[in-house]
């Protein structure tokens, strides 16, 4: 089964990248009140024995930091656009996903917790030993984690916007070419990628326009028939894609893939 520390992993971010990565998460919260909102969590799932009545704060957080990321890659908020203009929907649905994502986050990393509270030998944890097993849990989930699902947030909804561009220019620009930053750093699935032209109706768009891992640093370019089209037969389509990169998340009008493991709840 994919652990969520291989999926994480961000194999292509450098400091060169065409796509800024930050060093750490927006200020949202200072370090000591976090602190605060994941002892209170731990103490009631503690106290508890169940994750049913756990406090909502830690979601309301991945809410707003993932949003954050999302206003910054798209470049506007939802008070910046039109009302009824692809914009706006887009932007619509892919906040929406934000929140479906973020929910389902919590949820996992809650239930990993609560496995915590029974120890190696089957039996209850005393409150120091499961305080430690739990905040490592958690300090993935809002350290590590979360500025890994944050880039990504901002990749694919730069992606988004250029899809609705995209859409709206297909008749004057109807082929799209991958554009991969070739140095030390890049992917496999990139390099292999780059360059790659055809039209933006045909189907490898729907399997392999960006984001195609987290860390993804490529671009798409749009551009005029001009008869030079990649031969399909030719493009060598690497294994190491995790498969739930395989969707046009544009197209889908989501931030985050919809195979993801967190929607399974079966990691932690």
């Amino acid at each position: 089964m994919l652990q969520l520390e291989d999926l994480h992993a961000e194999c292509c971010t450098h400091p060169a990248s065409s796509i800024e990565h930050p060093a750490s998460l927006p200020n949202l919260i200072d370090d000591e009140d976090l602190d605060k909102l994941i002892d209170r969590l731990l103490r009631s799932i503690f106290k508890n024995r169940t994750i049913a009545d756990a406090p909502q704060k830690l979601k309301q957080y991945f809410i707003e930091q993932l949003t954050e990321a999302l206003h910054e890659g798209y470049g506007a908020t939802l008070d910046d656009i039109d009302f009824d203009t692809p914009n706006y929907k887009m932007l619509e649905a892919l906040q929406e996903d934000v929140v479906k994502f973020s929910a389902a986050k919590n949820d996992v990393m809650n239930r990993a917790i609560a496995r915590e509270l029974i120890g190696p030998d089957g039996l209850l944890r005393e409150w120091k030993e499961f305080k430690i097993a739990a905040l490592q849990i958690t300090n993935d989930h809002t350290e590590a984690f979360l500025k890994a699902e944050y880039n990504l947030a901002i990749v694919s909804s730069q992606a988004a916007a250029k899809w609705v561009q995209i859409e709206e220019d297909a008749e004057d620009l109807p082929v799209l070419e991958f554009d991969a930053v070739m140095d030390g750093h890049t992917t496999e699935i990139c390099r292999n990628f780059n360059g790659i032209r055809l039209p933006i109706t045909h189907q490898f768009w729907d399997l392999y326009y960006i984001p195609n891992h987290y860390g993804e640093r490529s671009l798409i370019k749009q551009d005029v028939d001009n008869g030079k089209l990649t031969d399909t037969s030719t493009i060598i389509y690497p294994d190491k894609i995790p498969q739930i990169f395989r969707v046009n998340l544009a197209k889908e009008k989501m931030v985050f893939p919809p195979g993801h493991p967190y929607y399974g709840g079966k990691h932690g």
